[in-house]
């Protein structure tokens, strides 16, 4: 009878020292670890906490990773605050759980830049009523001159060349009206314009123009006080002063105005704030998303044809607003304006 033992023993002992090598070789499981882009987000419901996760070897895992805020998961990688606290945040990937980093919601107290209104007044030289309306805005702007008036003529030699798509798109459709930060028709009052000057600003502007033979270069910076995927658009018009040209006048028998006895028309009426060109869509172009960060600065150059203007009497508005309007999403976020020529930064 053969002797089965020994061998038998030999492979037992073999399988045993294989199944233990192989168990004593498995790599740990890989550490993760989350970063954050900021370490404080505004409780604005605009501003975003941007989580990433990593594995050891510094391999993006945040795609596949669920991400905890206060051990509650979130949908994506972006938080928005709507409360005033400290916050937890972690994640979890195939089993394994990172580093816990902890960030605050903060109420957005103050402005890191001032804060200015645009006011598109729809005008023309032939609207007898304008004349009280353009008055009434002006009036605004000398208590205030973060107000920035804006006028688009229609039919008449100072016809801006979209304003129809404007007036089609704000619905407004009567002579005078204006659109208040592209959110609302104005109601002639100055609370109106207050409640618009009172919002906190989510970013500043600067702008540096030269001039050349008929062309302004102009440089627009944008700072950006928030972090937001929201899509951003911005608006460069060239606005013109001292067109002098007659204007109809209701108010010429009014004596309470002061455009009594100045005739109907009013000769040599001087216009100001006349849209004459954009520098991009009157609707805007959009901004690139990545670069909308917290306390970084986007700039683009333009260069405007002004063939036929007066540059000494010219100026350069820039404004900010959300590319579409939504229930929650809508108007101009902050604008600025400049001398054709001169230079502005961030105020």
């Amino acid at each position: 009878m053969k002797n089965y033992f020994y061998p038998v023993l030999i492979l037992s002992v073999f399988i045993l020292v294989s199944c233990s090598k192989n168990k004593d070789t498995t790599p740990p499981p890989t550490a993760l670890r989350v970063e954050i882009n900021v370490p404080a987000i505004y409780t604005d419901g605009l501003d975003e906490l941007v989580v990433t996760v990593f594995d050891s070897d510094n391999v993006n895992v945040t795609a596949n990773s669920k991400i905890l805020i206060d051990n509650a998961p979130i949908t994506g990688n972006i938080f928005k605050a709507g409360f005033a606290k400290s916050y937890t945040v972690k994640a979890s990937f195939n089993g394994r759980e990172s580093n816990m980093l902890t960030f605050n919601a903060i109420r957005h107290e103050v402005n890191k830049f001032s804060k200015k209104v645009i006011i598109e007044e729809f005008s023309g030289m032939w609207c007898s009523f304008c004349t009280r309306f353009t008055y009434l805005i002006d009036t605004m702007v000398r208590y205030n001159n973060n107000i920035i008036p804006i006028s688009a003529h229609s039919g008449d030699l100072l016809e801006y060349g979209f304003v129809q798509q404007m007036r089609n798109k704000f619905k407004s459709f009567d002579f005078p009206s204006a659109f208040v930060n592209r959110t609302l028709i104005w109601d002639e009052s100055a609370a109106m314009l207050q409640n618009e000057l009172i919002k906190k600003t989510k970013c500043g502007l600067a702008i540096n123009t030269t001039l050349g033979s008929n062309l302004i270069k102009t440089r627009v910076k944008v700072k950006f006080d928030i972090t937001t995927s929201e899509s951003l658009s911005i608006v460069v018009v060239l606005l013109e002063d001292s067109l002098i040209f007659a204007q109809s006048n209701f108010y010429n028998t009014n004596p309470t105005s002061p455009f009594y006895n100045l005739g109907d028309p009013i000769q040599n009426y001087s216009h100001n704030n006349v849209m004459r060109v954009a520098a991009t869509d009157i609707f805007g172009d959009v901004i690139p998303t990545e670069v909308q960060k917290k306390n970084e600065t986007w700039e683009k150059d333009f260069t405007i044809n002004a063939s036929g203007y007066n540059l000494s009497n010219c100026k350069i508005v820039a404004y900010i607003q959300y590319t579409e309007n939504t229930v929650t999403r809508w108007g101009v976020l902050n604008a600025q304006v400049v001398k054709a020529g001169s230079i502005v930064g961030f105020n």
